[in-house]
């Protein structure tokens, strides 16, 4: 896989361009997330002298499971630090359909959260359940369950 591809993929599902790439020579520019305009990819082509080749690289800003770091592409990322931020080699090895999916997700990682979460809960009965003790010379446990509908429409409001 060749980083363009991803580039490409990247305008065309999330109307994200390359920003800061001055002229051809440029060998950094990043990638920002639409709707936070933070950067959330970190674009490196570096001369390596040793194969006569451009080397290809992208550090993502992506909280990456163990799972997903098991790739021989998936390693650390270059210039960004911490540890949501993982580095994509882009080689012969490198599969698109796994790099498509891990930017995907890297996204939804940084969509701005919401403010507010209402939650309707009278479509359904509520029910509870208490257990208790019965008296200490008694072994046995006795439980008490009531099913309740609830008298009026209630929402709950969750603001973080």
């Amino acid at each position: 896989m060749e980083l363009k591809e991803i580039l490409n993929y990247i305008e065309e599902k999330h109307n994200i361009k390359e920003m800061n790439r001055w002229d051809s020579s440029s060998i950094m520019s990043r990638l920002c997330h639409p709707l936070t305009g933070k950067m959330i990819a970190l674009i490196i082509r570096q001369w390596d002298s040793d194969s006569g080749m451009w080397m290809e690289h992208c550090d993502l800003k992506y909280d990456a499971s163990l799972y997903d770091r098991m790739k021989s592409y998936i390693v650390e990322p270059l210039r960004m630090h911490g540890s949501n931020w993982i580095g994509i080699c882009f080689n012969k090895d490198t599969e698109s359909d796994y790099v498509f999916d891990i930017f995907d997700k890297a996204i939804l990682q940084e969509n701005p959260a919401e403010n507010i979460i209402i939650l309707d809960d009278t479509k359904s009965k509520l029910s509870f359940a208490e257990t208790h003790a019965t008296d200490k010379k008694s072994s046995g446990i006795s439980e008490n369950i009531e099913f309740l509908e609830p008298a009026e429409k209630k929402y709950i409001l969750i603001q973080y």
